[in-house]
């Protein structure tokens, strides 16, 4: 029994999956939320087209023909608007709503499977029951989040019918998964007791940085309480079984971290490699000091008179089309001129990139900088290829920065480069590109020429980290 009255449903159990700290903070720390800029708001908005788009889909293909709760009412009113139609044996109910009155001091059980498909077979109801259906588009989420929300609710169809039924997943494509709710039932049990632990006694599970916390609205406030405590989640690529090694090891924070030597460390759970673990030692000492360092031997191309920098914006528009963004930009001793081919059809793709190989043909003996994998993708010539330079190798084997990311925003931010757009990167561009579908010429332009702007911005800051390795490669820490 925990302490402060709450109810579980499948929203929360999800979120709990996905984050555990995230229902914490929207029960004991509400006012800590931020409001998302415009467009990392339409990058979940986007999500939740894609996931309602499929639930449509499927709803057509499947089950055509549903009842559903009254619109606008309220959701106890929904509940025992459900629980007669099943009473009743309705066919099939859409976006029924299942609520369970626990004992005095437990829980209320909630859930709103997406559908409830009637069966042949004993219940409280008569010779019938329900089982539950979902649609699962299965883009970014895990299966465990996927999974346990649709298991809950067949748990919970369990105490309301007294007969426990199985569930099916409905993939795209036409693809269903079966699963036998048992198979999962421990694992939603110790999910919804941590997860009362969390809003019944106010347990907080603690701050636990990651990537995707970038479009969370309480990304600012787990930020600021990683950064007063020192968290280790603060260091880039540190993977789960590393971080309970440090646990054990009694090493809490960057600064516990940053006193120790590699032979502490070395040999322990997940940490076999000396060098990368003197790395990891330098870069704690980078984020507990503020200062950003070199670590080991590092070799990039001495300065010439003429270097080239590239970077490559591509996103999947339709089946057939995908909108490109080839951005280039020359150096000639203190002076950087930016040149980009845009494209959003597949005839205009091949144009961009005939015009991007043109452009880099015109430097036949220049070095070409590149940040990450995705750019040699695109340079198939033998001689271009030899050309090429991937500053990120250096980043990932040798930096020690303040900043918990390697990405080349999040890298450059921290070297004092600051982009025009501050609330643009990698994960809200995608709606921009989007945006263009079907919209206005006058709207088309402006999109275009954010785009190009973020793009000269990507360049200019891979120039600066650049001039930065360069500036301090000689002072490197021996690795």
């Amino acid at each position: 029994m925990s302490g402060r009255w709450h109810t579980i449903n499948g929203w929360q159990l999800r979120e709990y999956l996905s984050c555990a700290r995230k229902p914490y903070m929207r029960t004991y720390r509400p006012f800590d939320a931020q409001d998302l800029p415009r467009e990392q708001a339409a990058v979940i908005a986007s999500d939740l087209d894609l996931g309602l788009a499929h639930e449509a889909a499927v709803g057509l293909a499947r089950h055509p023909a549903t009842a559903s709760p009254p619109s606008g009412a309220r959701l106890p009113e929904q509940a025992e608007w459900t629980l007669a139609a099943m009473r009743r044996g309705e066919p099939k109910i859409y976006q029924g709503v299942l609520r369970w009155r626990t004992s005095m001091g437990n829980p209320e059980w909630w859930g709103a499977p997406d559908w409830l498909v009637r069966k042949p077979g004993a219940s409280a109801f008569g010779n019938w029951y329900y089982s539950a259906d979902d649609a699962k588009a299965g883009r970014r989420a895990s299966r465990d989040i996927q999974i346990v929300p649709v298991a809950y609710y067949c748990l919970l169809l369990e105490k309301i019918q007294g007969t426990r039924p199985d569930f099916k997943l409905l993939r795209e494509f036409g693809r269903v998964e079966y699963h036998r709710t048992t198979d999962h039932e421990q694992r939603v049990l110790s999910t919804i007791a941590d997860l009362s632990m969390v809003l019944g006694d106010g347990r907080d599970p603690g701050t636990q940085l990651a990537s995707r916390c970038r479009n969370c609205e309480f990304n600012r406030a787990c930020t600021t309480d990683a950064e007063r405590l020192k968290h280790l989640t603060l260091l880039p690529g540190l993977r789960k079984e590393q971080l309970a090694t440090l646990e054990r090891l009694e090493i809490h924070s960057v600064s516990d971290l940053a006193r120790r030597t590699p032979d502490a460390i070395v040999g322990t759970g997940g940490f076999p490699d000396p060098g990368r673990v003197r790395l990891l030692i330098e870069r704690a000492r980078a984020i507990d000091t503020g200062d950003a360092r070199l670590v080991g031997r590092v070799e990039i191309p001495a300065p010439e008179k003429v270097e080239v920098f590239i970077d490559i914006e591509n996103e999947g528009l339709t089946n057939h089309d995908d909108g490109f963004l080839f951005g280039v930009l020359v150096r000639r001793g203190k002076r950087a001129t930016y040149w980009s081919s845009l494209a959003t059809t597949a005839r205009e793709q091949r144009r961009a990139a005939r015009e991007f190989r043109q452009k880099l043909l015109a430097f036949p003996d220049c070095r070409v900088f590149h940040y990450g994998p995705h750019e040699r993708g695109f340079v198939t010539e033998h001689d271009l290829q030899a050309r090429l330079f991937d500053v990120y190798s250096i980043v990932r084997e040798n930096a020690a920065l303040p900043v918990k990311g390697t990405g080349l925003k999040d890298v450059a931010k921290a070297l004092g480069f600051r982009w025009r757009e501050a609330n643009l990167d990698g994960r809200v561009i995608p709606s921009l590109w989007y945006s263009m579908s079907g919209a206005s010429k006058r709207h088309q332009s402006r999109v275009r020429a954010r785009l190009r702007r973020y793009n000269e911005d990507d360049l200019r800051a891979l120039l600066h980290v650049v001039d930065w390795i360069r500036s301090v490669w000689q002072a490197a820490v021996p690795k």
